[in-house]
């Protein structure tokens, strides 16, 4: 993130606004893939641990 706000302050700073469209949208996928991930990893995670409880349950019985 630091590299694509860098990225934004550069093209404010020397080019027309307009440059620095694709920029923001850039920086907005990003959000967007990050909170996506996020959440799967999230799910995955708490998916397997309640497989793995289900299976020590079934062992201990």
């Amino acid at each position: 993130m630091r590299n694509v706000s860098a990225g934004t302050v550069v093209t404010v700073s020397f080019f027309l606004p307009q440059v620095a469209v694709p920029v923001v949208v850039c920086m907005l996928f990003q959000q967007i893939l990050a909170a996506s991930h996020g959440h799967l990893i999230n799910h995955y995670y708490a998916k397997g641990s309640l497989l793995k409880r289900a299976k020590v349950k079934v062992f201990q019985k």
